[in-house]
């Protein structure tokens, strides 16, 4: 269903499409007639249609067997953190049940990975929007040959070059962006259209990936594990790219941001567009050559060894003071000035670390319960000053805000020499590993006004070692304000 995902048109502006968000196409009608041809699902969307009508159909569908796709307004869905707070119809559920007597809907909400949970038939017809039914037919998508070779036509006709040229459109429209225009009528950055395309082409690319894995074990063709790889990566691309609109969109708001800063950001987003297009179509090239060879024969061509890296002992720990940097709240405070993401949503303090934070082989200093007025960073390419000794690396605590993120720090060493590392959290709401970083500590969403939420969030840890041991002196962060660090600790 994914093997379209990587199309994407840019339309001229017009007063239908007057700005760059709407000119942006991410969406070609295509899922449907894909999951027929390879997963052997008949798709057929039900709009516009009386809430007794879907019900009906719904239970119908469910008694064949077929689960159903259900679109719900979030102000109606007791599930969503948005549960009479604001409208908004942008993740499915899977139906999987019905109550006979009460007419209530059992849903599984993969989005915020929550089971199967009832909701009543009184808030199912107040929010309903759409549904989508499956119905099984026959198909040769058992066949791996068929499969790839399906594939090969798609990405054939994706090396054309439409969607590399639409991405460059993209870029060179972005000197003209007004983000007031962008958010106009929106309750935040997040509902815009130039935000939730964006969203999108991350999605698509990710979503591709999960793909290709799904090929390598139907089609028997393991060597696409790592073009899967590869996909993954250029879905970070766009997240990073997401996060410097967010600041854009920031600085925009800000009458200290001035015009040249945003003119700074402008020119690294376009830049950013410019290398995601030209890295999708060397992916693309590789896809394209793998798909067309057989298996073993490709699987015997050299490829550089890998380099092994030995898990070093831990032996001292050295936790960096980040209080002078830290400049936000996120945790649950007296003051009630905790807001993560700038939409009011923040961690719950009931259980949170006191003074220190451990977890696997690392260990933190972590004051947020001391402190009242602020607990993290963001990353604005501050510089940290470290501790005096020589370590073999670093451990970071932190976790991501609109997305999962990976970008670089710089290593500054007291020889003069400095190190570039690479480094990455999964989105504060949903783990989805960027660099290997595990769940550090967990906690219940809060919300203002409006208390906890159902919703877990996490913080996430990540131990870097350096290339070799040194006497580092500085950390340089990067500029990218998606991504909160609430820890360093050097370590050797």
């Amino acid at each position: 269903m994914h093997a379209d995902g990587l199309k994407f048109a840019f339309h001229p502006a017009s007063p239908e499409m007057p700005t760059i968000g709407a000119r942006m196409q991410v969406d070609f009608q295509t899922v449907f007639p894909l999951m027929e041809t390879f997963h052997g699902l008949r798709m057929r969307m039900h709009q516009h249609i009386s809430p007794e009508e879907a019900f009906s159909l719904i239970k119908g569908q469910l008694e064949a067997g077929n689960p159903v796709i259900l679109a719900q307004d979030d102000y109606y869905n007791p599930g969503d953190p948005n549960f009479g707070v604001r409208h908004a119809t942008h993740h499915l559920m899977i139906v999987t049940g019905c109550e006979p007597d009460t007419k209530g809907l059992y849903c599984i909400d993969p989005f915020f990975e929550r089971g199967r949970s009832l909701l009543p038939y009184d808030l199912f017809a107040q929010g309903f929007d759409r549904c989508i039914t499956c119905t099984p037919v026959a198909t040769k998508a058992a066949d791996g040959v068929f499969m790839k070779a399906a594939l090969r036509d798609i990405v054939k006709e994706e090396l054309r070059g439409k969607s590399a040229a639409a991405m460059l459109a993209l870029a060179e429209a972005l000197p003209a962006i007004r983000m007031e225009d962008e958010t106009k009528g929106c309750a935040t950055f997040g509902d815009s259209l130039l935000f939730l395309r964006h969203a999108a082409l991350n999605t698509s690319r990710r979503n591709y990936s999960h793909m290709l894995r799904y090929l390598a074990v139907h089609a028997d063709s393991p060597s696409l594990y790592g073009t899967a790889d590869v996909f993954e990566l250029l879905a970070n691309r766009w997240m990073i790219i997401i996060g410097h609109l967010t600041k854009l969109n920031n600085l925009a708001k800000q009458e200290e941001g001035g015009t040249a800063s945003q003119e700074t950001v402008i020119r690294g987003l376009m830049a950013k567009i410019a290398e995601a297009s030209e890295a999708e179509i060397e992916a693309l090239e590789i896809l394209h050559n793998q798909l067309g060879h057989d298996e073993r024969a490709f699987n015997q061509r050299e490829v550089a060894a890998a380099v092994h890296h030995e898990e070093v002992a831990v032996k001292e720990i050295v936790p960096v003071d980040l209080v002078p940097y830290f400049h936000t709240r996120a945790i649950e405070n007296d003051a009630g000035t905790a807001n993560f993401d700038s939409e009011g949503y923040y961690f719950s303090r009931e259980g949170a670390p006191e003074g220190t934070l451990r977890v696997a082989d690392m260990l933190f200093a972590f004051p947020a319960l001391a402190l009242d007025d602020r607990d993290n960073l963001v990353c604005q390419g501050q510089a940290i000053d470290l501790p005096d000794g020589e370590f073999q690396g670093l451990m970071l605590l932190g976790c991501c805000e609109f997305g999962s993120y990976r970008e670089s720090l710089t290593v500054e060493f007291a020889d003069g020499s400095s190190e570039d590392l690479p480094f990455g959290f999964s989105d504060w709401w949903t783990y989805t590993p960027v660099d290997g970083e595990i769940i550090a500590w967990r906690s219940n969403v809060m919300r203002l006004g409006k208390g906890k939420q159902a919703a877990e969030t996490y913080m996430y840890a990540k131990k870097k070692s350096f290339r070799t041991r040194n006497t580092p002196v500085r950390l340089h962060l990067p500029d990218l304000s998606t991504i909160h660090i609430f820890g360093i600790s050097l370590w050797k």
